[in-house]
C-alpha cells in the first residue's frame, strides 16, 4: 500500500499550491528570527536565507532555468523544510525508522542531481529531499495504523487524518512574511512538487507574474 504522489523530476522544488497561501496559521507573535515553528522545532530566518541562496545557486546552474520571484522562492524553500521537520516528528511519534528513510531518499535525490556540484548538493539536500522524506515517513506511519487490505482511498483518508491530527495537536505556525502552511489541506494526501521551473511554468510560482515580469525584477528579488 502506497500513498499516491504526483510524478515529478527528482530535482524538485516544492510548488506553492493548496498547502500555502491562506491556510494554516501566520502567527504575529512568533519569536524574532524564526521563520516557522513546526511542533517543537523552530526553523530560523537565517536557515531559510542560507538554504534559499544555496538552492538558487544550484538551480541557476541548470541551463534554461526560468527566474522565480524571491518571495515565492523563499516560501517554497520554507515549505520543504517544514515537510522535513514534520517527517522527523511524525516518524518519532509512530516509531518509523526515519534515518533509514532519509538515507534512501537522499541517495535518490543525489542520483537525480547528477552533474551538479556535489558540495552544493550536500548543502541543499534538506530542501530537495524534504517532500520525499515526508511521503516516505507518512507511508510507513499510515501502514502501521491500518489493517492489511485497506484500499488506496481509505489509506489516503487515513493519511490526511493523521497529518491533520498531528497539525492540530502540535501546530505549524509561520512568520507573517511567509505564506501560511497547511500540509493537511493537500488533496488526497499528496505533496505537490515542481521540477525546475522553465518558461511558462514559472508563472504559477509568482502570483500571476509572467516570466518576463519576474525577469525584470532586481537580481536581489529573484532567483535566476
Amino acid at each position: 500500500m502506497k500513498i499516491v504522489r504526483p510524478a515529478a523530476g527528482l530535482a524538485a522544488v516544492v510548488l506553492l499550491g493548496s498547502g500555502l497561501a491562506g491556510c494554516g496559521v501566520a502567527d504575529t507573535s512568533i519569536r524574532p528570527g524564526v521563520a516557522a515553528t513546526v511542533g517543537d522545532e523552530d526553523i530560523t530566518l537565517s536557515e531559510v536565507d542560507t538554504f534559499a541562496a544555496d538552492t538558487c545557486e544550484l538551480l541557476e546552474s541548470n541551463e534554461g532555468q526560468a527566474p522565480i520571484a524571491g518571495a515565492a522562492f523563499r516560501d517554497q524553500v520554507l515549505y520543504s523544510l517544514v515537510l522535513g521537520s514534520m517527517a522527523e516528528q511524525i516518524g518519532a511519534d509512530y516509531d518509523v525508522d526515519v534515518a533509514a528513510a532519509r538515507r534512501q531518499v537522499e541517495q535518490t535525490t543525489r542520483e537525480g542531481l547528477t552533474g551538479a556540484d556535489p558540495d552544493l548538493v550536500d548543502d541543499v539536500l534538506p530542501v530537495f529531499a524534504g517532500p520525499d522524506l515526508f511521503t516516505a515517513v507518512l507511508n510507513s506511519a499510515v501502514t502501521s495504523q491500518v489493517e492489511e487490505g485497506t484500499s488506496g482511498e481509505e489509506a489516503q483518508a487515513a493519511a490526511t487524518g493523521l497529518v491533520q491530527q498531528w497539525q492540530d495537536e502540535n501546530g505549524v505556525e509561520t512568520n507573517p512574511r511567509f505564506a501560511s502552511i497547511d500540509v493537511a489541506s493537500q488533496e488526497a494526501g499528496t505533496v505537490p512538487e515542481l521540477s525546475v521551473a522553465v518558461g511558462e511554468a514559472a508563472t504559477a510560482l509568482d502570483g500571476e507574474l509572467t516570466p518576463e515580469q519576474v525577469a525584470a525584477l532586481p537580481a536581489s528579488q529573484r532567483c535566476g
